[in-house]
């Protein structure tokens, strides 16, 4: 009988302290009844094992199976594993696809149009081959030789089409040992995978289990952007670690070292040594997600990752967008944000009485709720890790968007105070060819209707026209109110203020700091929508929301950029004066002497 601790075991015998377990090897007849390590090929996966597993899944896991038409994918193109020909993809091609780093030296030059792989093609493409070979699946996707890099336009359909072809992949192979494509899968051919330790004591064999999904998740592979959707997206995967292979599917997960029938590891057995071996999971059982709020989730995760080029930040997360498109209630998006057509949880109508505090506000037709869930998601905030002191931008992409911003760790979006909400603004985006401003809503039948342009965000310039209320953010120093304080804090590059009756979120990269620092830059707000009991007797019922902006500077008058978010409760005592294409709103009923926001109806555009 064993009375040593763990610990005390891995210590006295040299097995590595990294291993989740020890586990006594048993004979293979016994293998099969119950849990036991299993001793691992140094030289050779064992494919006719893994076999196994996928031919489970196949039979017994109905959210593992295939909905997706292969030859519904525009310029899908597959390496056949067996001529080593680039051919185009049939109806019921039977493919595996690869996930893996194109390497520290990858350039964005790009490579020609290939109809065969190279002679010599990187290690982890060649040892891909194998491993599809050997599970007998004929063809293979891999996007560097199967995408045109040649070609933009076919690039960019293939880019938005990423959520079909890993999920109509029969497996993905997942590199999470090198930074390059060549070192290979161990195993497989020449890399040796590393030597697991094994003892004996007391006549029984223990061998030691790694803890693969702290391998997987400290890996390259688990740090860079483009490998973030190509994991999450595809239904089976298959994760060559130095150790040992691990597999996950949408309804179980297990690996090469632990032996243990495939129901055992199954999301529908929900015994103990499930609860322990939940352990072993590396990525989310569900998928992308349940609902359409855990797009937030994902974004968040996303944004730990990293990139080699600005330019992708969108394109290596648009499979995750597309996924949450194709659900029963979409979640549409427009350079990043997110948005939906359809009512929010529990919205009630507004009903602005007589005592309704903002009347006169109200001076635009209610467009439809995907313009008011866009104004939802656009008041997004950034929760930013304790370690960054200042922001860096993409300048290529649009400040109103998340992707704009590098340093935020997440996004929040407030959803619970939205009931009921009225809009006080109107937003219409613009055809790059000709250049004609449209809703969201007839984005949003373009989509649907799904031929020719204008089905895709790429076809419209990347900024907003916002027609509303546009204030200056200034304040009466003599008045000392809570609204100078929060303007004089401004000045700052990152802030989340609650001073009273204002709630204030700005962003600001170095450059912007310099110009407010200097004098040169001043902020403003565009008021988008009130929030609350507009027919309550109470002013402190509703809430007002905005963007605070910046001026884009140069000759271009209208433009301005997001830096950030006021929300504003007004007191009882706040009163406001509407006077055609003007307003102020103020805290008291003495004009003379009240702190106020000076308003104009303006139509800006959002950069």
């Amino acid at each position: 009988m064993l009375t040593q601790s763990k610990e005390e075991l891995k210590a006295r015998n040299g097995i590595p302290a990294s291993a989740t377990w020890i586990m006594p090897c048993l004979p293979s007849a016994e293998q099969r009844q119950v849990l036991s390590g299993r001793q691992l090929d140094q030289n050779s996966v064992d494919f006719q094992h893994i076999k196994g597993w996928i031919e489970f899944c196949e039979i017994h896991h109905e959210a593992c199976r295939n909905n997706i038409e292969v030859d519904m994918i525009p310029g899908l193109r597959v390496i056949d594993c067996s001529t080593r020909k680039i051919i185009a993809a049939s109806r019921d091609c039977h493919f595996a696809a690869l996930s893996y780093l194109w390497g520290p030296n990858s350039s964005q030059v790009a490579t020609p149009r290939y109809d065969e792989l190279p002679a010599i093609a990187p290690k982890v493409i060649e040892d891909a081959v194998l491993a599809a070979k050997a599970l007998a699946i004929p063809f293979l996707w891999v996007d560097r030789y199967c995408v045109d890099q040649t070609n933009p336009a076919e690039k960019h359909t293939l880019i938005q089409k990423m959520d079909q072809i890993y999920q109509g992949a029969a497996v993905t192979f997942v590199d999470a040992v090198g930074d390059s494509p060549e070192q290979g899968f161990p195993g497989v051919s020449t890399l040796p995978r590393s030597l697991q330790t094994a003892v004996i004591i007391g006549g029984q064999r223990l061998i030691a289990v790694p803890d693969v999904a702290k391998e997987i998740l400290s890996s390259p592979w688990s740090t860079r952007g483009w490998t973030y959707q190509e994991g999450l997206l595809s239904r089976r995967r298959l994760i060559f670690t130095r150790s040992q292979v691990y597999f996950q599917c949408m309804g179980m997960h297990c690996c090469e070292s632990v032996n243990l029938p495939p129901a055992t590891f199954s999301l529908n057995d929900m015994g103990k040594f499930y609860e322990k071996a939940d352990g072993l999971r590396v990525l989310p059982s569900a998928g992308v997600g349940q609902n359409n709020r855990e797009v937030l989730g994902r974004i968040g995760e996303y944004l730990q990752r990293r990139l080699s080029f600005d330019v992708d930040a969108l394109n290596a997360f648009i499979g995750i967008l597309e996924r949450f498109r194709a659900r029963d209630r979409p979640l549409y998006h427009f350079y990043g944000v997110p948005f939906e057509d359809r009512r929010i949880t529990n919205e009630k109508p507004v009903v602005a009485g007589k005592l309704d505090p903002f009347h006169g506000l109200h001076k635009f037709p209610d467009r439809g709720q995907a313009e008011k869930s866009f104004m939802t998601w656009l008041m997004w905030k950034a929760t930013v890790p304790p370690t960054t002191r200042f922001f860096t931008i993409r300048k290529e992409f649009p400040t109103w968007t998340w992707v704009h911003w590098k340093g935020i760790g997440s996004i929040q979006v407030d959803f619970e105070t939205f009931v009921p909400v009225k809009a006080i603004a109107s937003i219409k985006i613009s055809e790059r060819q000709p250049k004609r401003k449209i809703h969201l809503e007839d984005y949003i039948a373009r989509i649907k209707k799904g031929q020719g342009t204008g089905t895709n965000y790429i076809d419209y310039l990347p900024c907003l026209y916002v027609t509303g209320w546009f204030a200056e953010v200034r304040g009466r120093p003599s008045n000392g109110s809570a609204l100078d304080d929060a303007v004089a804090m401004l000045n700052d590059h990152y802030k989340t203020y609650n001073i009273e009756d204002i709630k204030l979120q700005v962003l600001c990269d170095a450059e912007e700091r310099k110009l407010l620092a200097g004098g040169s830059a001043n902020y403003y707000v565009m008021w988008l929508h009130v929030r609350g009991d507009l027919a309550a007797m109470r002013n402190d019922a509703a809430l007002l929301e905005g963007l605070v902006i910046l001026k884009n500077g140069g000759d271009d008058n209208d433009a301005y950029r997001r830096v950030g978010t006021i929300q504003w409760r007004p007191r009882g005592s706040t009163h406001f004066w509407v006077e055609g294409q003007t307003a102020k709103f103020g805290n008291g009923f003495d004009e003379s002497k009240v702190t106020y926001f000076h308003c104009e109806r303006r139509t800006i555009r959002l950069v």
